[in-house]
């Protein structure tokens, strides 16, 4: 599912180097370990509950443009 904030980037830090690699919300919705972009460390995250508040934010949503389109149909 894609949402409004796929766009929007988040910092994840290194459990190596302590540096922050940006990666795309889209793209952490679908994966659970990257590669450091500064010493090429391999990171392990988990991240359940950002997870599930952007299910939420995507169900509120597609609830407010489902209430727009009946807007729209009945004016």
């Amino acid at each position: 599912m894609s949402g409004l904030f796929d766009d929007a980037t988040h910092a994840i830090p290194c459990t190596h180097c302590g540096k922050d690699t940006e990666k795309p919300v889209a793209w952490l919705r679908t994966h659970d370990e990257f590669r450091c972009a500064f010493c090429g460390g391999r990171n392990q995250f988990e991240l359940p509950r950002f997870r599930d508040g952007l299910l939420d934010i995507d169900h509120e949503v597609a609830e407010a443009d489902r209430a727009f389109d009946a807007l729209d149909k009945l004016g």
